[in-house]
């Protein structure tokens, strides 16, 4: 009887997550079905689940099977292109990582290049710009300059 109990009180808090979480009791058994909005939505449902474009996914190095997120060991780096193209496999321990100039992005799970790469790209690529923008700024102060002389001050008269 004990395990009755224990169904129906995991059925009963199943139904009420799907409610709250706007997925219907008879989209659970498909996976790409369940919507959501936060993360919230997706983590009573799925462990090791995320909340990305109104879809519930498995976080990195996690597959689906069974509805389930699964852990997941890689061998080769296509294998972790489901989750980000610039994802490697990592032979030492078979998980999913970015490159060493990509870092993971928390929130959607996927590698973004680093800031001071992308700084120093940003440098390089602007500086001509900003060399130019320099030089026009010092053309336009000197042509105001000489088209509107200052007023000579009147000369200096003594009183004796």
């Amino acid at each position: 009887m004990p395990s009755t109990k224990l169904v129906i009180i995991f059925v009963f808090v199943l139904v009420s997550v799907t409610q709250s979480s706007g997925a219907s009791t008879r989209n659970l058994s498909t996976w790409q079905q369940i919507k959501c909005q936060t993360e919230h939505d997706c983590q009573p449902l799925i462990l090791d689940s995320m909340c990305l474009n109104g879809r519930c996914l498995c976080i990195v190095n996690h597959r689906m099977n069974d509805n389930r997120c699964e852990p997941f060991l890689c061998k080769l780096n296509n294998e972790c292109y489901d989750w980000d193209e610039n994802m490697i496999c990592d032979s030492s321990n078979g998980r999913c990582r970015c490159p060493s100039d990509y870092q993971i992005n928390e929130l959607d799970q996927r590698c973004h290049q680093l800031a001071s790469n992308m700084s120093w790209f940003l440098v390089v690529s602007l500086l001509p710009l900003i060399l130019v923008l320099l030089f026009c700024l010092s053309c336009t102060r000197l042509a105001l300059t000489n088209t509107n002389p200052r007023p000579k001050p009147p000369p200096y008269r003594s009183m004796t």
